[in-house]
């Protein structure tokens, strides 16, 4: 950004979306998306606006939430299938895939194991020399379907960041601000090793693994340039470490990922360089991403989702499953005998830190009163998904914001809503 540009980490500023950086630079985040009046439906990046601001501010995404067409946009998630054996799908991926409404999926995977799935299916397969304009096809049809509202799942082989163009499809629908959620699966490397009894990493004899592309050259060789190194289990002995890349040859400027509990709700991550992994610390477990890729590292608002399932929850947020009611089963509806009710249940659960989350999402009025016996009061910033929700959220007192999707938002907005689909 230009020298003639305010700081917003002290403001909000505007941009135009087609000046808006790319990642966006640490400590800031995209505080909404519009267009001006009359022209809220238009997919043409080039006349909306950016408002961008100081991370971790919940007065400022509370004030614009209204603003944002993308609490209209559909959510895009880049599903790993496996290997191609079903059974080594993960529980998260047949989630998201039961949630889709469509799905995008490669040439390794069988139509067959699709079929139990309701969501409209797309093959859009790629065969090698004649993928590059096949491959923004795809792009296009991913940002086209989620600006529709669509629940997106992109189905590749393997895992999506394993040598399946996962990073490119993650960019250029980020770029236009489209939500995206990464759910990874079993690489083929692993599933090779383990076929056939291959320990990939033994004591006293291999201390790593490390994945190549087969079918093109890396013209630049050196250490961290052409791969990312993944260290596992380094939170004891960052300063160490440090110092043996650089023995190695890695240049001191390179950005390292250092990743805390990943995976967990309290995952965490911190960009540093190999040269100042000297002043590093970490809280086991912990593993080091070292390599230029890590650059592409952005961070978005984080939302601990309390529901049942955050898979068809709009907006442009990064969601962290951490349910706080469940299913019981159903009854006989008071209304109509006829009709059966799903029955919900507070779930308990452990007191996590929420310190790295910028806001609660409650979609149930149980959900509120579980989070408040774990917790003790409402954080800065929450999310209402239903009227009653929204009326449970206003019983209480303190300093924080409510933003209103679903029938809230409608609610909020003054008009009818209408009833929700399930």
């Amino acid at each position: 950004m230009g020298n003639d540009q305010p700081d917003p980490k002290n403001s909000a500023i505007l941009l135009e979306a087609s000046r808006c950086p790319w990642p966006v630079p640490q400590g800031l985040q995209v505080l909404a998306l519009f267009s001006p009046a009359g022209e809220a439906e238009s997919s043409n990046s080039a006349r909306h606006y950016v408002v961008l601001g100081p991370e971790r501010d919940s007065r400022l995404l509370a004030l614009f939430s209204h603003l944002d067409v993308r609490r209209h946009y559909g959510r895009v998630w880049l599903v790993g299938f496996g290997p191609g054996d079903p059974s080594l799908m993960t529980i998260k991926a047949h989630r998201a895939l039961s949630a889709a409404g469509v799905i995008f999926y490669d040439d390794l995977i069988d139509p067959a194991a699709l079929a139990r799935y309701r969501a409209r299916r797309v093959y859009v397969g790629k065969r090698k020399g004649r993928s590059n304009g096949r491959q923004q096809a795809i792009n296009r049809m991913l940002y086209e379907a989620a600006v529709k509202g669509e629940t997106v799942v992109r189905l590749k082989g393997g895992d999506p960041f394993v040598l399946g163009r996962g990073g490119e499809e993650l960019e250029y629908l980020e770029r236009r601000f489209v939500a995206v959620e990464i759910v990874p699966g079993v690489t083929s490397a692993l599933a090779a090793a383990a076929d056939f009894g291959i320990p990939v990493t033994r004591r006293g004899m291999s201390r790593g693994l490390e994945i190549r592309t087969g079918h093109e050259a890396c013209p630049d060789v050196r250490p961290g340039v052409c791969e990312t190194s993944a260290y596992y289990m380094a939170a004891s002995r960052l300063p160490e470490l440090g110092r043996e890349l650089i023995e190695e040859g890695f240049d001191p400027k390179l950005p390292v990922a250092i990743v805390e509990k990943a995976s967990l709700p309290e995952k965490h991550c911190r960009i540093t360089t190999v040269g100042s992994l000297d002043q590093g610390q970490a809280e086991a477990p912990a593993l080091l991403l070292v390599g230029e890729s890590v650059r592409f590292a952005t961070r978005k608002p984080t939302l601990l989702y309390t529901g049942l399932s955050p898979y068809r929850f709009p907006g442009p947020e990064r969601l962290v499953h951490y349910p706080l009611i469940r299913k019981a089963g159903k009854r006989n509806s008071d209304r109509n005998a006829g009709r059966r009710t799903k029955l919900i249940q507070p779930l308990p659960q452990a007191r996590i830190d929420l310190g790295s989350f910028d806001g609660v999402v409650f979609t149930h009025e149980l959900a509120v009163q579980q989070f408040l016996d774990i917790w003790g009061s409402l954080p800065g910033l929450v999310y209402a998904t239903s009227r009653a929700v929204w009326r449970r959220l206003r019983r209480e007192s303190g300093p924080f914001s409510i933003v209103c999707t679903g029938s809230a938002r409608v609610l909020k907005q003054g008009r009818r809503p209408e009833r929700p689909t399930r």
